[in-house]
């Protein structure tokens, strides 16, 4: 699997996003269940992250 640049930046927005979610708790991306789905969105591959 090869992601291009823009998959990249999304990706390491989701997980800024999920770590800082771990410390303030207010949207709860820090949960697999929705990180996971984020991630499979992002990098298109949304079956096996949700799996």
């Amino acid at each position: 699997m090869s992601l291009n640049f823009i998959q990249v930046i999304l990706v390491l927005i989701v997980s800024f996003l999920a770590g800082m979610e771990g410390i303030l708790d207010e949207f709860h991306f820090h949960q697999p269940v929705i990180a996971c789905t984020l991630i499979g969105l992002v990098t298109g591959n949304l079956a096996p992250c949700l799996i």
